[in-house]
């Protein structure tokens, strides 16, 4: 399995995504639907994506729906009948609480349904085209027209809507990977993946990103793997030196009230000879969440400058928008990264609330950027210990997970993982009274938000660092000790060559802490506690 992925949960009772309505959204005849799901309970017509209106004889679009039995439909409205209904129909196709990839395809002659890469069966029906004649919103996890809603219980990733009608082969060859994006008739990509915010992020560049109404943000092992799955032998180093194009400023206070829509990153090309950019994203650092991917066949003449805005489109500096109807960058620090079409890094530039902007790469970090993550995280009194000198000496060309993502990586873990008896989150939990709440309180939300709390008051968090390795050194002895310890438990490297570890001192905790990250981003993120003494 991979590493713990964020995903998100809908209640089954009002949670949703809103896609809204995109003239994209309407593919004219053929059509490939995918998602991964996870659910919790079998309510028929619960929808997983769907823009399907049907009232009486008012009847328009398409979906992937539960079935209420052990499968899924795969509603469509073709001119020539009402929507079309064919759904699974082998016993325990859709078992609950496990992880299934569904799909649905229509070429024109043929619908399909496909579990796990599997297809399940077919339904004859010809038609030249989809009947849109009512238009509806596109959301995920709800089916929903004017009379009536049914709301998916369970958890979604990795939703796809292509206007193609892709094949058994084609489906398998993908589903247990991320794509890059602009992958040839993909109309929107919503991996649902972005950790925080209330915002899914389109991952196509096209700007159909969504909003999230009462779905909430969980972490889970899933069977899917990033979108380069060369072998590690095989893996470029992160940082890449050429072509030579950089992020040359992000305009963060936009002038537009609210939303300001007007943001933008710049990027210019220092080469004396143009560079194909396609597949290339800028990253923004509210929570890794890589909202913009350059379109196929985006190219840079030498010297060119671009700006990718928040919510506006402007063609005279290349025409790229985000599409966001919230603003994207914090005006109290952030940082943002450009990736090429293999997730190297190529340029970061980072920013505090003072305005002093600093270059980011692979061996180089900056305060604002660990300000910008305990910011973005709630804890911006937390006390950190963390400098570049140290940062550099356990950084390589083999380092895959930068020290300010393990740095995320290791406070989310301390926030909301109480897999150890003994963590932070476990000890809220076990001892409740202790953090002035009622006891028998099970409310994760809550806990997290304690533990947030007393990051925020009681803590101070540094880097273990390569030069405590002196054996003469008693808390890197310490710490080695226990790494060790608890390495097998939890399938975690045990040495700091391989790993980024994180220790909290805390006068509030009744435990040691540690948080765990795999510089090489293949194992989970861990962390447990130990008693004093």
């Amino acid at each position: 399995m991979a590493d713990q992925q964020c995903v998100l949960s809908f209640d089954g009772q009002d949670d949703s995504v809103n896609l809204g309505r995109k003239p994209e959204y309407k593919v004219a005849r053929t059509i490939t639907l995918e998602a991964w799901i996870c659910a919790s309970a079998q309510k028929q017509w619960a929808g997983i994506i769907t823009n399907i209106y049907d009232t009486g004889g008012a009847e328009s679009g398409y979906g992937l729906l539960l079935d209420g039995g052990s499968g899924f439909y795969f509603g469509l409205k073709l001119p020539s009948s009402g929507i079309n209904y064919p759904y699974t129909t082998e016993a325990n196709t859709i078992k609950l609480n496990q992880w299934h990839h569904i799909a649905g395809t229509y070429d024109g002659q043929q619908m399909k349904l496909y579990v796990d890469g599997v297809e399940k069966i077919k339904k004859e029906i010809a038609a030249n085209s989809i009947d849109y004649s009512i238009e509806n919103d596109l959301l995920l996890g709800m089916y929903k027209d004017n009379d009536e809603f049914h709301a998916f219980p369970g958890k979604i990733t990795e939703v796809r809507l292509w206007n193609v009608a892709r094949s058994a082969e084609e489906i398998k060859a993908t589903m247990n990977q991320r794509l890059q994006g602009n992958e040839a008739g993909l109309v929107g990509y919503w991996p649902l993946n972005e950790c925080s915010g209330e915002q899914v992020t389109d991952q196509t560049g096209k700007g159909n990103n969504g909003t999230i109404n009462g779905a909430t943000w969980v972490r889970e092992e899933l069977p899917i793997q990033p979108a380069t799955t060369s072998k590690p032998e095989e893996k470029q180093p992160e940082t890449t030196v050429t072509p030579q194009v950089e992020i040359t400023h992000i305009l963060y206070k936009g002038e537009v009230k609210r939303t300001q829509s007007d943001e933008y990153v710049e990027i210019t090309n220092q080469e004396d000879k143009p560079v194909d950019i396609s597949g290339w994203q800028i990253a923004s650092g509210v929570g890794r969440n890589k909202f913009f991917t350059f379109p196929a066949g985006t190219t840079l003449t030498a010297g060119q400058k671009v700006r990718v805005y928040t919510n506006e489109v402007h063609p005279e500096t290349g025409g790229f928008s985000c599409g966001s109807k919230l603003s994207l960058w914090k005006d109290t620090g952030d940082e943002a990264k450009l990736l090429d079409a293999k997730g190297n890094l190529v340029s970061g530039l980072a920013y505090d609330s003072k305005g002093n902007f600093t270059k980011i790469t692979n061996e180089q970090t900056s305060e604002a950027t660990f300000e910008s993550v305990k910011a973005e995280l709630g804890v911006p009194n937390l006390k950190h210990n963390i400098n570049d000198a140290d940062v550099k000496a356990q950084t390589t060309p083999q380092t895959k997970v930068s020290c300010v993502d393990a740095f995320r990586k290791a406070l989310k873990s301390f926030i909301e993982d109480g897999t150890d008896d003994l963590s932070a989150f476990a000890e809220v939990r076990e001892f409740p009274s202790m953090y002035d709440l009622p006891d028998g309180n099970n409310d994760a939300k809550v806990i997290s938000e304690k533990v947030r709390e007393t990051l925020n008051n009681h803590c101070h968090i540094k880097l273990l660092t390569l030069k405590s390795q002196d054996p003469e050194d008693n808390e890197y002895s310490f710490w080695k000790d226990q790494i060790e310890g608890y390495a097998d438990r939890y399938n975690c490297p045990s040495n700091l060559n391989d790993s980024w570890i994180f220790v909290l001192d805390s006068n509030k905790f009744n435990n040691y802490n540690c948080a765990v990250v795999d510089k090489a981003g293949a194992k989970p993120t861990v962390n447990w506690g130990f008693l004093y003494g």
